[in-house]
């Protein structure tokens, strides 16, 4: 095992020190790391931090979709339908239409496209077999999980570097974040026109 991870003793995770993990963050010089902090409102470098941790993964999430031929509304289709699965669930072509923004004949020919690649299935809904529910195959969430979990693991790695009283504070913080961004969607949709 390297030494990138968290250190071990008597059970707990032991805290490197602020020199040990900045060694291991990207500088903010860096063109591959972080934006340089800037002087000013620390609540205007923390959006700028979001939005560029945004950039940075659908970039990440990009290399996945030109690797295998797929469009930006169906990453996020399969993205949808992937988070619903981890819930338990499995989307309807409508309710995959709302929160893609998409009408009805548009998501039909989305979900054909990627049932045909192999990416997705239609299924019955076991409480109302009228309905038809789309889910991933087992082989698109195998082959998602192995690349996505890539940064997902360097991301989780990082984080155990911190005190579990820092990661609470950040999943309250993020939390309320998402919130606030899942609202500002929501009625941003509700302005816009629908789909045609």
């Amino acid at each position: 095992m390297g030494s990138s991870g968290p250190m071990r003793d008597s059970g707990a995770v032991s805290t490197p020190s602020t020199e040990d993990r900045d060694a291991r963050v990207p500088a903010a010089d860096d063109p591959a790391g972080p934006p340089a902090r800037t002087a000013g409102n620390p609540a205007d470098a923390v959006v700028g931090l979001l939005q560029a941790l945004t950039i940075e993964s659908q970039r990440f999430a990009e290399v996945f979709a030109d690797a295998h031929r797929l469009h930006p509304t169906d990453l996020s289709a399969l993205a949808h339908i992937s988070k619903a699965m981890q819930g338990g669930g499995a989307l309807t072509a409508g309710e995959l239409s709302r929160v893609l923004v998409l009408s009805t004949s548009a998501t039909t020919a989305l979900v054909d496209r990627l049932q045909r690649a192999g990416h997705v299935e239609r299924v019955p809904d076991p409480l109302d077999r009228r309905r038809v529910r789309v889910q991933m195959t087992p082989s698109a969430q195998q082959l998602a999980r192995a690349f996505f979990s890539r940064l997902g693991l360097r991301v989780r790695d990082l984080l155990l570097s911190y005190p579990e009283r820092d990661l609470e504070f950040l999943q309250d913080v993020l939390g309320k974040v998402v919130g606030v961004a899942r609202s500002a969607a929501d009625e941003a949709r509700a302005d816009a026109p629908g789909p045609s």
